[in-house]
């Protein structure tokens, strides 16, 4: 990670380091310094670590760029480029590159110069004595031959693009729930609900309800968390997909009580103005919906396991729960 503050120290350090590596790789450059076309000035830099040249098959790609020079393009378009030299220059057939996993800029420079995303590295940073998550890229030759991402049509996008602000939450409570990204109302479906959702640590995706009409689905793309299923927690991992049928009465919810992000795909249908929803454990929230018209009044009775629906950070926080889920 780059010092904070950057010191002019570490910057002598920066430079002292690439003059030893320059000479230990016989001449061979692999880290340069970003100039601004404009005025020559050095506004960034950008470089594989871990580069042999008498073993150059693979090598991790790492870069930064002034915040002045932010979302305009720069680094993309650097990024292409060294990624071509590496191929072509310095006999590269793989190149990585690793990010946390809230630096969601960085991470989409990487996806926009076409490297492919390979996964979630749980807690794999620390910095400050606090532990982040990292996300995991690679770009091979092949990569470069198309230029798929150019001129996509409007239903086509990638979930960052699309995704909403951090502060989804019940009315009157202050517990943060998921983030989503509404790809079917972005992209024009009307017939289904199709959200990406990131659950971050001590989340969940819901408080703990069963609808009356609307199927739902839910598939994990990354993370571990527990499905709530009737006051019973089920493990979950990536790949797994749980069905919520509708009618049934199954009050659901997921909970990510691991130290990591979760990644859902939930599918539902959408639209259903004769649809009801309950809240076993939630009887202020019924008596609201009750208002709207909204409660499943005659919902089949289901027995409850011994579980509360909440996230274990959020009930050690908040032993009462949070505000307004009562």
């Amino acid at each position: 990670a780059i010092p904070h503050p950057y010191k002019m120290s570490d910057a002598d350090f920066w430079v002292e380091e690439v003059k030893k590596l320059k000479i230990k790789n016989n001449g061979v450059l692999s880290i340069f310094a970003i100039r601004n076309a404009s005025d020559g000035e050095a506004i960034g830099a950008i470089g594989y670590h871990n580069y042999k040249p008498d073993s150059p098959h693979s090598a991790e790609l790492g870069y930064w760029l002034a915040k002045p020079f932010w979302n305009k393009g720069i680094m993309t378009e650097v990024v292409k480029g060294f990624s071509k030299y590496g191929f072509e220059t310095l006999g590269m057939g793989r190149i990585t590159a690793n990010v946390f996993y809230n630096n969601k800029g960085s991470a989409r420079v990487l996806e926009k110069a076409g490297f492919c995303y390979e996964g979630l590295k749980r807690s794999h940073y620390k910095k400050n004595d606090k532990i982040f998550d990292g996300k995991s890229y690679s770009l091979l030759p092949s990569d470069l031959t198309t230029n798929a991402n150019l001129d996509r049509p409007d239903f086509i996008k990638h979930y960052l693009e699309i995704q909403k602000p951090d502060n989804a939450k019940y009315p009157g409570s202050d517990e943060l729930l998921t983030i989503g990204s509404p790809f079917a109302k972005k992209l024009g479906l009307t017939k289904l609900g199709i959200h990406h959702e990131e659950l971050l640590p001590g989340r969940r995706t819901s408080w703990p309800h069963a609808e009356s009409l609307e199927d739902e689905f839910v598939f994990v793309i990354e993370g571990r968390p527990h499905a709530w299923i009737d006051g019973n927690l089920h493990r979950l991992n990536p790949g797994d997909g749980v069905a919520f049928p509708s009618g049934t009465g199954i009050a659901h919810t997921i909970i990510n009580n691991t130290e990591s992000v979760v990644r859902l795909l939930v599918v539902g249908e959408a639209n259903n103005d004769l649809n009801k929803c309950i809240y076993p454990l939630q009887p202020e929230r019924n008596e609201e919906i009750r208002a709207q018209n909204f409660l499943w009044e005659d919902a089949p009775k289901r027995e409850l396991g011994n579980h509360d629906g909440l996230p274990d950070q959020l009930r050690k926080s908040s032993p009462n729960g949070p505000r307004g889920a009562e």
